[in-house]
């Protein structure tokens, strides 16, 4: 059972990131700064959760990228490029 899971998971895993890559995108969870110029009001800066789809153009992005061997920090501006896309936030 092992070895049939060790040369089995690899393709599976290989199929999930090839859809995500060209059809379905994938979704991100993170933890994101939202901060206004306002202090001392219910404007005030605060950490926010955020969690959303990104399109299969960033999904492949991302996923080359981590293949490569990108580090968390590497992918930061990726995902934060996606994610105001995603909401329409032009920056």
């Amino acid at each position: 059972m092992e070895e049939t899971e060790s040369q089995w998971q690899p393709q599976v895993r290989a199929q999930v990131r090839e859809r995500a890559a060209t059809v379905d995108g994938m979704q991100v969870e993170v933890y994101a700064y939202f901060g206004f110029a306002c202090t001392g009001s219910s404007d005030d800066g605060r950490e926010r959760f955020i969690s959303t789809a990104l399109s299969p153009t960033y999904a492949k992005q991302i996923l080359q990228m981590q293949g490569a061997g990108a580090t968390e920090e590497e992918l930061h501006p990726v995902v934060t490029d996606a994610i105001t896309q995603g909401f329409g936030v032009v920056g």
